[in-house]
């Protein structure tokens, strides 16, 4: 399964192999003065998990707004819900490259309940467009809601909103069902618990 490919990226301890991670941050998770000053920006940050389940971050990109350096590894480290990876069943040292991604625009979109998805833009790819027998049918949108566990991933996935084609909206929750991960949100306890999210899937030929 495609989830499982996806986890394995989030643990791998050869995170240099990698490309990185894309934390979309949201509107709750922008610093306050941050958003008011209008400060944007990526932050490429390192997140270190030892056998035991302990968190180090670390800035990559020192020139990124200094403003967001910091919210970026409390924002990571803070909600991260996977632990190292394991090697014939044993824990490993497990480091995963990030690069926190801070807009106004993109904190105004699409409604997590306080959870952050990591990488969306690889949950629908170009290539994913169903193939419809028209030639005249070159994208579409179906809004869509979902639970996000604790865990970071999703269920409950329903269309609520469905695209003109039915091939596109039969093609919405199964992607999302094998690609979409997030970081939790978390409770007044300061533990993660289950949201609901709303979201629009947007297919497009390229």
């Amino acid at each position: 399964m495609l989830i499982s490919a996806t986890l394995l990226m989030l643990g791998a301890a050869a995170a240099d192999d990698l490309p990185a991670l894309t934390v979309i941050a949201q509107r709750a998770d922008y610093p306050a003065d941050a958003l008011a000053a209008g400060i944007e920006g990526n932050v490429a940050i390192a997140l270190e998990i030892s056998p035991q389940g302990q968190l180090r971050c670390t800035i990559r990109d020192k020139k990124a707004p200094a403003a967001l350096q910091r919210p970026s590894c409390q924002l990571v480290a803070g909600r991260w819900p996977f632990g190292p990876n394991m090697v014939g069943g044993v824990a490993q040292t497990t480091v995963t490259h990030l690069v926190v991604h801070w807009s106004k625009k993109e904190s105004q979109m699409d409604d997590y309940g306080g959870a952050t998805p990591l990488s969306p833009e690889s949950w629908v790819m170009p290539e994913d467009f169903p193939v419809t027998g028209s030639n005249s049918i070159r994208g579409g949108t179906v809004e869509v809601t979902f639970d996000v566990k604790a865990n970071g991933t999703i269920a409950n996935c329903t269309v609520e909103q469905p695209a003109r084609n039915r091939a596109l909206t039969e093609a919405a929750c199964p992607l999302l069902n094998t690609r979409a991960v997030f970081l939790p949100a978390i409770g007044p306890d300061g533990t993660p618990r289950q949201t609901k999210a709303y979201k629009t899937v947007r297919f497009t030929l390229g």
